[in-house]
């Protein structure tokens, strides 16, 4: 006898772990009532319990074997007596190969019904953008400007946010599943939450009342957080500890001093742009699934709404942005620093070759990293000339010889700056475990592809040290 799933496939960023957190924490009781086992094989951990290790698309998956997986979840169910297992993760909405995913089944399970939650397509990419830059992966090192993540990933968004195309593609390769889609919006959705809502579809009405411990168990940061976090991604290195204290102490500014005026990331040209790309699949989806017109489109009420967040001064979001930014670095990151980094007056006796090759040179960071055998982190700037068709790599040379750096990051700054210039939208370079020693200049080359070398910078470090 097969076991039947429920699978809960996501889409991200539509509730998910409050979700996950509720149906872990409830799992005995509604197995008890209800005959729907919510498993422990496939989860990440008791703070992230959904069942990503199944999907075979979570960064963890790369060091498990989800044949293996799926078998040890079949077990499981055996040795509880469940036949009616309930499966949960956002991951499962970005399976590129759903005929090889489903081939894990072997004959333990069939697929009863699928839920997916489903939110307009502008609204899912400033949310994600700002989870990205919450969590991001590896943590911390995402610091693209909202308007370069969407260029960026334009291509992969217009396919991943087709609904009706996915949908589509779930319902081929499991045409005897029951495929239901809802939308995330809390006007519509049961008891104005996502847990409510999700019961009521697998016959679960008995929790009426959710705990609201259980109703934002991932909160979003504000836009000027968001902000404010993008900026510290791109100038620190945080190990995780104090990373998620900056991450707090953000959430205790946004209820505390509130959000501020800005509440989007788009323009309302670049939203209604956005919004275009999908209008008519999103008509179709509507039609096909909803039996509507299509809802995913704006309200006067919000385009009204947006003209006026449109008017916020680009200088007055400036301002409100770095003045949280030098909170969070006063109250969360210096103490941190205190024992852990030592800033370096740098004494630029600087020999720059800003020339035939090189349009701008900066070093805008340099600190030794205690953490890290008081070597050096140094970063700054290297723009080519745009008319430069040689490839070169930076290299850096310390007191202990000839080091690689790490170059070509955004560098949203100078791209403004040089607006012809290709190279300036990703100049920016860092290069960790430098090790200089008074009188011996750090120095900064670019090597060609024959090996020759061209010394751009002669950086001189100061003998004293600001603590």
């Amino acid at each position: 006898m097969k076991i039947k799933l429920f699978l809960h496939i996501g889409y991200p960023k539509t509730g998910t772990t409050s979700l996950q957190s509720f149906l872990y924490n409830f799992r005995d009781d509604i197995f008890k009532k209800f005959s729907i086992y919510y498993p422990k094989t496939g989860i990440v951990s008791e703070n992230d319990p959904g069942h990503h290790l199944l999907t075979g698309t979570h960064p963890y998956c790369t060091k498990i074997d989800i044949t293996k997986m799926w078998t040890d979840l079949f077990q499981e169910a055996q040795i509880v007596g469940a036949y009616r297992i309930l499966i949960s993760s956002e991951f499962f909405s970005i399976i590129k190969d759903l005929e090889k995913f489903k081939s894990n089944f072997n004959d333990n399970f069939s697929v009863n019904t699928i839920i997916v939650y489903i939110r307009r397509q502008d609204l899912h990419a400033e949310s994600n953008y700002s989870q990205i830059i919450k969590h991001g992966y590896p943590l911390g090192k995402f610091f693209l400007t909202f308007r370069q993540y969407i260029q960026d990933k334009l291509n992969y968004l217009t396919s991943y946010l087709n609904y009706l195309n996915q949908l589509h593609i779930w319902q081929k390769v499991f045409p005897e599943s029951f495929l239901i889609p809802r939308i995330y919006d809390k006007r519509i959705l049961l008891n104005g939450d996502v847990i409510s809502d999700f019961l009521s579809l697998i016959g679960i009405q008995e929790y009426i009342d959710i705990p609201n411990t259980f109703k934002n168990k991932n909160p979003s940061l504000s836009v000027l957080s968001t902000l404010v976090m993008r900026k510290i991604n791109e100038f620190y290195s945080l190990p995780p500890r104090i990373y998620f204290e900056v991450i707090n102490y953000l959430l205790t500014l946004d209820r505390e001093e509130g959000s501020g005026p800005l509440k989007t990331f788009f323009t309302l040209e670049e939203r209604i742009e956005f919004l275009e790309r999908f209008r008519e699949s999103n008509e179709r989806l509507f039609r096909e699934w909803f039996n509507s017109e299509n809802k995913f489109v704006l309200t006067p009420e919000e385009i009204e709404f947006y003209k006026e967040q449109d008017k916020i001064p680009k200088d007055e979001i400036e301002r409100l942005v770095e003045e949280r930014y030098q909170k969070v670095v006063e109250n969360v990151i210096k103490k941190f620093e205190a024992k852990q980094k030592v800033y370096i007056p740098v004494e630029l006796s600087k020999l720059v070759k800003e020339g035939e090759v090189v349009e701008k040179v900066v070093i805008d960071q340099l600190y030794l990293d205690l953490l890290k055998g008081s070597k050096l982190v140094v970063g700054g700037v290297v723009v080519l000339k745009p008319e430069v068709k040689e490839e070169y790599r930076l290299l850096v040379e310390d007191a202990e010889g000839i080091k690689e750096v790490q170059w070509g990051l955004p560098s949203p700054g100078y791209a403004n700056m040089y607006p012809d210039n290709p190279y300036a939208k990703k100049a920016r370079f860092k290069v960790e475990g430098v090790v200089a020693t008074e009188g011996k200049p750090l120095k900064l080359y670019l090597e060609g592809k024959n090996g020759d070398k061209i010394m751009i910078y002669d950086t001189s470090i100061g003998s004293k040290a600001n603590v």
